[in-house]
């Protein structure tokens, strides 16, 4: 996770085409000593894309955003063909437009990606843009995993533009009550298939939590349940639920900047 998807990159032997189109690696494997370092999100932004039934060959396109995912979205679309790819911040950057520049440049954009936070629970009525304002849509696509149809989504598909937003990079989020019914469904589906969980499969989590984290009260709101924790009731949960699933790697377990979590989760 982040700084680590950088920083362990010149310690590798080998790095994946993707992996270095996007300037980051998530997975790192051992092959006889030598290590390989590979980028899994380049592949789920595809699946986003298919998902939408989406081309980007020829297509001008807009990026909401400038963070890791950007960077990822960027490098799938120049891969499979856009003619133009645009970064879009609120504020002025080497290389990057403004929204502004957008309105003023490039109403005739074909495809729109949001890798922003905006839209996001709790904040889910709230739309990264305006899409009226560009006529010349053909599809949108937003990596917000919660809630997992974003008010960005829905505005383009009344609008009658093919529209995704399934889950973070191809992810798929439902609408489940609490957030520890995601584990259940998994489980409930590797029964189904005829396997057995913690044997043949087992759970890997991203949590994400810095989304859920704020800064001020050093507090954790649950995405789904809309429970607060403190730093001692997550590092509880986590435990109780990795004691209860077959859980066997917790990545972003706690914030980013949660330094005193972070202590107390890894002890």
């Amino acid at each position: 996770t982040i700084p680590y998807k950088q920083a362990v990159m010149p310690y590798l032997d080998v790095i994946d085409d993707k992996a270095a189109a996007i300037g980051a690696v998530n997975t790192i494997v051992n092959r006889d000593g030598k290590l390989y370092g590979y980028n899994t999100d380049y592949d789920g932004m595809v699946a986003l894309i298919r998902h939408a039934g989406l081309s980007l060959e020829g297509k001008t396109e807009l990026i909401l955003g400038t963070g890791g995912t950007s960077k990822t979205a960027m490098a799938v679309a120049n891969q499979l063909g856009a003619a133009s790819v645009w970064r879009v911040s609120r504020s002025p950057k080497p290389g990057v437009l403004t929204y502004a520049q957008v309105l003023e440049q490039h109403l005739d954009a074909q495809v729109l990606i949001n890798t922003t936070p905006v839209g996001m629970y709790p904040n889910n009525g709230r739309s990264a843009a305006d899409i009226s304002r560009l006529p010349g849509l053909e599809g949108v696509l937003d990596v917000i995993y919660n809630p997992d149809r974003t008010a960005l989504v829905l505005d383009a598909e009344a609008r009658g533009i093919p529209a995704a937003g399934v889950g973070d990079e191809g992810g798929y989020a439902p609408n489940l009550k609490k957030d520890e019914d995601a584990l259940a469904v998994i489980v409930g589906a590797i029964e189904r298939a005829g396997y057995i969980p913690g044997e043949d499969f087992m759970i890997a989590i991203d949590a994400a939590s810095s989304e859920w984290f704020e800064e001020a009260s050093g507090m954790y709101h649950l995405p789904k349940s809309g429970k607060v924790l403190s730093r001692q009731q997550m590092v509880a949960m986590w435990k109780r639920l990795a004691g209860k699933y077959p859980i066997i790697s917790l990545e972003d377990g706690m914030a980013e900047t949660d330094w005193e979590g972070w202590d107390m989760l890894t002890k």
